[in-house]
């Protein structure tokens, strides 16, 4: 636990994300303070929590969009799913899974 820069789940866009998944996500990343964003895919909406400091350092601005469309190009994809959620980005771990 508390391992991750970021932390994402695949929702149904009929479906908010719940508390408890919420909760989870936030368990999984090692800050305390965090920014939330939320992005569509073909058939699912993707919610991603960052690290506050991670995201300010390293996303926000011309990053975000590349973290987006690779994040976008596995939800569209399964066969870009890894058996364990993990993912590398610029040499950081995010999860993401359901």
């Amino acid at each position: 636990m508390n391992r991750y820069k970021a932390a994402g789940i695949q929702i149904n866009p009929e479906h908010g994300i719940s508390r408890s998944q919420l909760f989870r996500l936030m368990f999984l990343i090692n800050d305390d303070t965090y920014e939330i964003i939320s992005f569509d895919a073909d058939n699912t909406i993707c919610y991603f929590l960052f690290s506050f400091t991670y995201y300010e350092e390293k996303i926000d601005g011309e990053n975000l969009l590349r973290f987006k469309d690779k994040f976008i190009e596995i939800a569209n994809d399964i066969k870009n799913e890894t058996l364990d959620n993990i993912y590398n980005f610029d040499d950081d771990l995010i999860y993401f899974g359901y």
